[in-house]
């Protein structure tokens, strides 16, 4: 496991203090973390290239969640709006929050995950999405703002968490299959 890390660490030129990183964890090429010292990542995650994880509100991501490539996590905001606004368009104060990726989440390409945000356990966050509010556990959700779609079928979930059949777990033994539907 430290062989990955340390291996993909070099590749990426940077050597990152994560507050905490489990075993088995993939970080892709070109990732930007800021305030590396509140980012938690626990066991059989993937980050996909290009990710960018700005976390000085706090990020934790769980097991088995996969980040897909290009997702944007922010965990901070601009105070622009309030009885003691001081400066337009926004002021000095920043407004921090933390945002946690559940257990077995799957976050798809190009989605904006905003500060406060929890997505749940098993849930899953379509390509593209802006995420503003919270995702509940076994949610697909998508769009601008982010909607819920429709729910993962929650007995098949927990028979494969049952299991332990994390994808990142076999990541290199897994073979792939192209399905056409």
């Amino acid at each position: 496991m430290l062989g990955i890390i340390s291996r993909l660490l070099k590749k990426n030129k940077k050597s990152w203090q994560f507050g905490f990183c489990g075993e088995n964890v993939i970080i892709s090429d070109d990732c930007d973390f800021g305030s590396t010292e509140k980012i938690s990542i626990e066991d059989n995650v993937f980050i996909g290239e290009k990710t960018c994880i700005f976390a000085v509100g706090g990020v934790t991501v769980k097991r088995g969640a996969i980040i897909a490539d290009r997702v944007d996590i922010r965990t901070a905001n601009h105070y622009y709006d309030g009885p003691d606004l001081n400066y337009l368009p926004f002021d000095e104060k920043v407004i921090v929050k933390p945002v946690v990726i559940g257990e077995n989440s799957w976050i798809a390409s190009h989605v904006l995950i905003l500060p406060g945000v929890t997505i749940g356990e098993g849930a899953v966050v379509a390509a593209g999405a802006v995420v503003t509010k919270d995702v509940p556990d076994f949610a697909v959700v998508g769009g601008n703002p982010a909607k819920i779609i429709k729910y993962r079928d929650k007995d098949k979930y927990l028979q494969l968490k049952e299991k332990d059949a994390i994808f990142v777990k076999g990541y290199h033994d897994i073979p792939r299959e192209i399905v056409k539907k």
